[in-house]
């Protein structure tokens, strides 16, 4: 049994949301990194809320456009549950 190695295969295991924009709660003077509150339309992980905060650089956002976000949920000390996007 001869199985072959794909040295660039990529795991398809991220978690994902599509969704609109619907504010931006903060955008930082020095860099692309803002908070962005998304209305959810589609996702591959468990999330109750119609809403959620997303965190990320990003150099062009606009608001009430639909966008695609790759990253991890991860627990801030002080604002709870948000969706960390990848660059």
């Amino acid at each position: 049994m001869s199985e072959e190695l794909d040295l660039f295969a990529q795991e398809d295991n991220g978690k994902y949301l599509i969704g609109t924009v619907n504010a931006v709660y903060f955008e930082a003077s020095d860099s692309f990194y803002k908070v962005l509150q998304v209305l959810i339309k589609e996702t591959n992980f468990d999330w109750d809320d119609q809403k959620i905060t997303v965190t990320g650089s990003f150099a062009n956002i606009q608001t009430d456009s639909l966008y695609r976000f790759e990253g991890n949920v991860v627990e801030h000390q002080r604002y709870g549950k948000q969706f960390q996007a990848e660059s």
